[in-house]
């Protein structure tokens, strides 16, 4: 072989090496780069399920508050059904005793002295 031939096989044996070492650095960066991007989408997933989580939170809190907002006032208007129908016989009892009384002082006045 002359020198020529054996510079120029040399000459292209370092191309080629430097042609495999390129494509392996990109082989890596691009595995690099999925690997971020599957880190990224799984990180924007996890976010955004989160999200999701705490608005169904506070709109089961609000429709809460809104049941409890609702239920107050039916509370509030059979508690006074209830301390009415209590006081309603009270009054009838107390009338009823003051006409008892009034039928007994009636009585007394119209009995004849002796």
């Amino acid at each position: 072989m002359t020198l020529r031939c054996i510079y120029t096989s040399r000459l292209l044996l370092h191309t080629e090496t430097e042609t495999a070492a390129a494509t392996r650095r990109t082989a890596a960066a691009t595995a690099i780069a999925a690997t971020a991007t599957t880190a990224a989408t799984a990180t924007t997933a996890a976010a955004t399920a989160v999200a999701l989580a705490k608005q169904e939170q506070q709109q089961q809190q609000q429709q809460q508050q809104q049941q409890h907002q609702q239920q107050q006032p039916q509370q509030q208007q059979q508690q006074q059904q209830q301390q009415q129908q209590q006081q309603q016989p009270h009054q009838q009892q107390h009338q009823q005793q003051q006409q008892q009384q009034q039928q007994q002082q009636q009585q007394q006045q119209q009995l004849p002295e002796k």
